[in-house]
């Protein structure tokens, strides 16, 4: 997590204890799931209440407990959507937690594997973040 802002009155750019303790929590969500696109173009996705459903485009069907499965209202499960996804997950909990201090840029990198990082990056002024 990369955050960009002004110097504020309190000798701070962000608390960065708060943006560690946000994205830990986002990142806590995730950990030891199985992530299932549910906008997904190639697979068929079905929440079965106690079952996650997953057919592929070929017909190969898999079933996961719905307690092992997030959700996540992206197309794919690319580091480049899941950048993307933390990033608007993680602004949306600044903002709040923040009380709309003021950020020039926020950036959200996932990696897939060392030297794989994909990044999802925000700029805005004062009244669009």
């Amino acid at each position: 997590v990369r955050v960009e802002a002004a110097l504020g009155p309190d000798g701070y750019v962000l608390d960065f204890g708060v943006v560690k303790r946000l994205a830990k929590a986002l990142c806590e969500e995730l950990d030891e799931r199985v992530v299932v696109p549910e906008l997904s173009d190639c697979l068929t996705v079905r929440d079965e209440g106690e079952a996650v459903s997953v057919t592929t485009e070929t017909g190969d069907h898999f079933a996961f407990p719905r307690a092992d499965v997030r959700l996540l209202p992206i197309v794919h499960s690319s580091a480049e959507e899941l950048a993307a996804y933390l990033l608007e997950r993680l602004r949306r909990a600044l903002t709040a937690e923040t009380g709309g201090r003021s950020l020039l840029a926020l950036e959200v990198g996932v990696a897939e594997a060392p030297g794989q990082v994909a990044y999802c990056r925000l700029t805005c002024d004062a009244t669009s973040f």
